[in-house]
């Protein structure tokens, strides 16, 4: 929601906005495809490209983590906080009569229910995509404190951060790098391999 309100008011005049503001104007929810569309747009924006982003409870289902592929969106890592559903409606009443509160959400108690209902249906094919395709989907304990969570979070990026930088150091002078650790799909390593082949000589070598 927040991309896309971002991106409608930086946006006002683009097609895309208007599309947007009829299906808004005329009470439906977005369609997927424009809602990826515009997270396109906003993660190209300089304060996306130079700070990093966060992407908060999307995507939700399979056919969003295609039109995310499709753009090449893939998240670096993903991040399943566990949580029952106890503890997601109390947090949940704390946050509706919290002071710091400046605008209103979509967070009542059947609203929550709604929510939880479709993650259930929907997590594990989410899941073992991410798990399959891009091994990059960490599972942490949602009740530990924030603090706790804080320097996970921070272990994985750095940890992720690292791999990036020794892949780039070993290519840069050309020598050979892993790929293990970088949202490579299988598909992809085979496609990559198919071409380093095709530049190897054909002809059979035979030892003298």
């Amino acid at each position: 929601g927040e991309a896309v309100r971002q991106f409608m008011v930086e946006f006002p005049t683009s097609n895309l906005t208007k599309e947007m503001d009829t299906h808004l104007k005329a009470g439906v929810t977005l369609p997927d495809a424009l809602v990826v569309e515009a997270l396109e747009a906003i993660m190209l924006s300089q304060r996306c490209q130079t700070r990093g982003y966060v992407l908060d409870g999307y995507p939700n289902t399979i056919e969003q983590v295609k039109l995310m592929t499709e753009l090449c969106i893939i998240p670096v890592q993903i991040i399943e906080l566990t949580l029952s559903a106890k503890e997601v409606h109390w947090r949940g009443t704390a946050d509706r009569h919290s002071p710091d509160r400046s605008l209103p959400l979509h967070d009542s108690a059947p609203i929550l229910d709604v929510r939880l209902s479709s993650y259930k249906r929907n997590i594990d094919v989410v899941r073992s995509h991410y798990q399959k395709e891009h091994r990059n989907w960490n599972i942490l304990e949602g009740n530990r404190s924030k603090w706790w969570l804080n320097d996970k979070c921070a272990q994985l990026m750095n940890e992720q951060l690292k791999t990036a930088q020794h892949y780039l150091e070993k290519r840069t002078v050309g020598d050979a790098a892993s790929i293990f650790g970088l949202c490579v799909s299988p598909d992809e390593c085979k496609n990559r391999l198919r071409r380093i082949l095709s530049l190897l000589p054909r002809e059979p070598c035979y030892k003298t």
